[in-house]
């Protein structure tokens, strides 16, 4: 059954890269239609490999027949279940078609010069990760919408977006704080900061070691219950290929993003207002995953949500490299084969840690 799946999404991705540099630049609303219906097809009838789907399962079974009664999924979602049953490709539709609806608007709005780039990106480095990660992808969304409206100086249109997406996902405790770091200007300062960061990192990682249980029942308050542990997890597959699929999938994403900023830091003194945006969220969300990464903490969950946050900022970031370094066609080459061997290793590794952690417990129907 897992294989299946695995090649079902390997057929879709091999046949959205062929059509893509297939078709024509000057195509660009082809470009986006394409990368949306297979994002669509993925993540409404192809996410059955991640953990989500299996849990997102028990969770609408639990709300329609009243077996929990703590569940911890937002009002919203609760209410929308609770109207139509367990019907679960309707609540997969539910997340996705407005999520990709207003990625299509943020997409026109950026005016991306070199698209294919930018939907090769979105589909191979980050949807897996990101981009089917149901409520997380709804919020990040919407959130990366009003930043976008904000810095265009719609501020109330902005505001109304940023506080309604407060009720999308959990993780808004994190990033509506974050939104003001956003818009700060970044000017030189960009070698002071990452200074601090370190400090700052090894000063936590000290003061974690001996206080980190009392922050960790404060955290049960919010729900964050584990994100803070310092103990080691046990691992759920008893492989350590997956750990060094893993390993290579992470380090491969911050190598480019620490590439991607470099490249790119000019963008911080002469850049337009929504680049200086882009290119202070995706320089911000790197350097706090890498924080929370290395302060001493066990799961990588705060770590993973910040780069989820920065993911699409990544990928229009991305496009940008050639204006200001030159690529020569031997690293195109090199580029586009790694991203391909990284996509088939996430397929795989998704596909094989997910359900190692969830076999057996519930029924894909």
């Amino acid at each position: 059954m897992y294989v299946g799946w695995f090649f079902y999404n390997l057929i879709c991705i091999l046949l959205f890269c062929f059509i893509l540099f297939r078709l024509k630049t000057k195509q660009p609303k082809q470009l986006i239609y394409l990368t949306i219906l297979v994002c669509l097809l993925i993540a409404v009838f192809g996410n059955a490999i991640t953990m989500d789907y299996r849990a997102y399962w028990k969770i609408i079974q639990q709300i329609v027949y009243g077996s929990r009664k703590h569940i911890h999924l937002e009002e919203i979602y609760k209410w929308y279940i609770s109207q139509i049953g367990a019907n679960y490709i309707l609540w997969q539709m539910a997340i996705y078609v407005p999520a990709y609806l207003v990625f299509y608007y943020i997409i026109k709005y950026l005016n991306i010069k070199r698209i294919k780039l930018f939907l090769f990106l979105f589909v191979i480095l980050i949807l897996y990760y990101d981009c089917i990660g149901s409520r997380q992808f709804l919020f990040i969304i919407f959130y990366y919408s009003s930043l976008l409206f904000i810095a265009n100086r719609k501020f109330l249109l902005g505001m109304v977006v940023l506080c309604a997406s407060f009720y999308l996902h959990k993780m808004a405790l994190m990033a509506l704080p974050l939104a003001f770091l956003f818009l700060i200007p970044l000017k030189n300062k960009l070698i002071l900061f990452v200074l601090i960061v370190i400090i700052l990192t090894i000063g936590c990682r000290i003061i974690l070691a001996s206080y980190i249980e009392e922050i960790a029942q404060i955290a049960k308050i919010s729900g964050s219950d584990g994100y803070l542990s310092t103990e080691g997890e046990a691992d759920s597959t008893g492989s350590i290929w997956w750990e060094i699929i893993g390993t290579y999938t992470l380090y491969t994403r911050l190598v480019l993003l620490t590439i991607c900023l470099y490249k790119t830091r000019e963008i911080v003194k002469s850049g337009t207002t929504i680049n200086k945006l882009i290119y202070a969220i995706v320089f911000w969300t790197t350097l706090l995953s890498l924080f929370f990464k290395y302060v001493g903490l066990a799961n990588g969950t705060i770590s993973y949500r910040l780069l989820s946050i920065g993911a699409i900022g990544f990928c229009y970031l991305f496009t940008l490299v050639p204006e200001y370094s030159r690529i020569r066609n031997w690293q195109k080459i090199v580029f586009v084969i790694m991203m391909l061997i990284y996509f088939v290793l996430t397929n795989a590794y998704i596909t094989g840690v997910s359900h190692s952690v969830m076999l057996g417990e519930l029924p894909l129907e």
